[in-house]
């Protein structure tokens, strides 16, 4: 209870970039007039009651543009990929229209719907500091031997580390150690993305992992905004051949098995990174009153 006054909310979950439900990365959408009468403390407290990934918070939304906010279990985000996409298609539902403008607190991200997936334009890569491969080994429990180059702070809204990795046996074998936290706060960033050039099966080309600065979720299961960070690196670096246009594998080793579509290219007016997938409605109109 919000002082004298009850507020109502109205929770509905989706899986997103999931090719069956129950895969996926989870994300749990909270709407109704509840959510913009709320103080933060109380929306913080629902998503960590929700205890997912992230949980968004739809606090307008009409034919033109969704205004929402992204919160994980501990923190407010500015920006993230699969509550995008996943509050998108919640919004979508109900209108007669194809694309729609989402307002975070980066900023305003078009998502369209095209071949049967949902499309996110990202914001433009921002390249800041390269990061001691080293001190980033120690913080993903490998040799520094298996990182394939400098590493690197991205953002395209959320920052991350990039990070590139020799081979898919030694993305497999890295862990969340305690120095994750301590790198993520030195630099930061969120988490550390890390991504190789081989497929674990047929599906995706890119196979990757993303090791986050969270103790309920510590691993991703499908990260779309370090997706495109990963997705503006490889563009300047030429890590990836161009244009690119390819599929990435992430959350296998946990269950949750993700594909994250990928398109991007340097144009002569902007770079251009588009993420997409598939979302899946869960479970439908629970009823939250606080």
């Amino acid at each position: 209870r919000f002082g004298a006054t009850m507020l109502e909310f109205r929770i509905d979950t989706y899986d997103v970039f999931a090719a069956s439900r129950f895969e996926g990365n989870q994300l749990a959408v909270v709407s109704g007039a509840g959510v913009e009468a709320a103080p933060t403390e109380v929306l913080q407290r629902i998503a960590a009651e929700m205890n997912l990934a992230e949980t968004t918070f739809v606090v307008s939304a009409d034919a033109s543009r969704i205004k929402f906010r992204i919160f994980t279990c501990n923190k407010e985000l500015p920006f993230a990929g699969h509550p995008t996409l996943g509050t998108a298609f919640h919004v979508l539902a109900g209108l007669d229209t194809d694309a729609i403008d989402l307002e975070c607190k980066a900023g305003v991200v078009r998502v369209t719907r095209a071949d049967g997936l949902l499309w996110m334009k990202q914001l433009p890569p921002v390249l800041g500091h390269a990061v001691p491969a080293a001190e980033v080994a120690a913080a993903i429990g490998c040799s520094p031997d298996v990182i394939a180059e400098i590493p690197r702070v991205v953002s395209t809204g959320t920052p991350f580390v990039v990070v590139a990795i020799r081979s898919l046996d030694a993305l497999l074998a890295l862990g969340h150690t305690p120095g994750i936290h301590a790198l993520c706060n030195k630099f930061g960033t969120v988490g550390i993305y890390c991504a190789t050039k081989t497929g674990r099966d047929a599906t995706h080309a890119v196979s990757a992992r993303c090791l986050v600065d969270e103790t309920a979720v510590p691993e991703d299961p499908a990260t779309g905004s370090a997706t495109g960070c990963f997705a503006g690196w490889a563009l300047h670096t030429g890590f990836l051949p161009t244009p690119i246009d390819l599929v990435v594998g992430q959350g296998h080793e946990m269950g949750r098995p993700s594909l994250l579509h990928v398109r991007a290219e340097i144009t002569s007016a902007e770079t251009l990174i588009r993420i997409g997938g598939n979302v899946l409605p869960v479970m439908t109109g629970a009823s939250l009153r606080c």
